[in-house]
């Protein structure tokens, strides 16, 4: 099934309670990574369905390119670096995206979490 298609009736029809995870395919690194890559007009697609029409709260984790950020531009964001090691080892940055209804803890046990949270909570 269509990933935006099952968001909008699948998983929006799930308890009001339920945490949606989005890991969608990689923007910038997509063709090394995946047999089927999307295109930048399905990164837009997607973008909109997540945040227009998923009723649950949710989160999306993204490689940190700029055109990702900017399709979540209104929402509350961080980005974090790490080394991928997919073939060869590289350094990259990935963002973390959270809808508006969704509660961060305070604090958290992982240093690069524990840091952005103050920003976090500013955004919100």
């Amino acid at each position: 099934m269509d990933a935006e298609l099952f968001m909008e009736q699948r998983v929006n029809a799930l308890a009001p309670e339920t945490l949606v995870y989005c890991d969608p395919p990689y923007f910038a690194q997509a063709h090394r990574l995946y047999l089927n890559t999307y295109l930048p007009d399905d990164h837009t697609r997607l973008a909109r369905v997540i945040q227009g029409k998923l009723r649950r709260p949710w989160l999306v984790s993204y490689d940190g390119h700029p055109t990702i950020i900017s399709l979540y531009r209104k929402r509350r964001k961080f980005r974090y670096s790490l080394q991928y090691s997919a073939v060869r080892t590289y350094a990259g940055s990935e963002v973390f995206v959270f809808s508006d209804s969704l509660l961060i803890p305070g604090t958290s046990a992982l240093p690069c979490i524990a840091k952005a949270l103050p920003s976090l909570r500013r955004s919100a």
